[in-house]
């Protein structure tokens, strides 16, 4: 079982623990990963893994935000260059895109729906046909790429065990996630 489908799995189990986000390092190379308001990071969802991190959030209350599992992966310190929307649009309706945006590696399972740019970032409407985790919905969900303090983060918003988000819905709560990422580490 990979990584993320082990931390979706503790997600379903366990529920949220704590507001505020994951601190990573301190000084010149602090970076906060944080959600919108009403995501809280969920219990046991933190974890770095050959150089990246990662931690999931879930709405804090039931009844809460739009009911949707948030995912959060920051590569290391000068793990990126700026994002050029074009050539990752391209990259992301490729074999090799659609095989990265799998939840198994396959690119058969993906179909891309749309790819779109904003402020810097390159945001995917996408559908992954592959059985997700446990605690989420089968159906479309959006991925965001984009840099932030010369970090590649790559974020996700896929709907929640028995929610069905629309498609603008969406595309609204992934622009927070955006949002929430670049405030938090002093990038707009």
């Amino acid at each position: 079982m990979d990584r993320y489908r082990q931390l979706l799995l503790c997600l379903a189990l366990a529920g949220c623990a704590a507001t505020g986000g994951v601190q990573l390092g301190s000084g010149a190379d602090a970076f906060r990963i944080v959600a919108p308001a009403g995501y809280c990071v969920a219990e046991g969802a933190v974890s770095r893994s050959r150089g990246s991190d990662f931690a999931a959030f879930t709405p804090c209350t039931p009844g809460g935000p739009l009911p949707s599992v948030l995912t959060a992966t920051v590569g290391a310190a000068g793990s990126a260059a700026p994002v050029d929307p074009k050539a990752m649009a391209a990259f992301f309706v490729s074999e090799r895109g659609k095989r990265a945006l799998s939840r198994v590696g396959n690119p058969a399972s993906v179909i891309v729906h749309e790819v779109l740019s904003q402020e810097g970032a390159v945001l995917v409407r996408m559908t992954d046909r592959a059985r997700p985790p446990q605690a989420i919905e089968p159906g479309e969900s959006w991925r965001a790429v984009m840099v932030v303090k010369g970090r590649l983060v790559t974020l996700a918003a896929s709907p929640a065990k028995g929610a069905r988000p629309s498609r603008d819905a969406g595309r609204r709560l992934i622009g927070a996630f955006l949002a929430a990422m670049r405030q938090a580490n002093g990038a707009g």
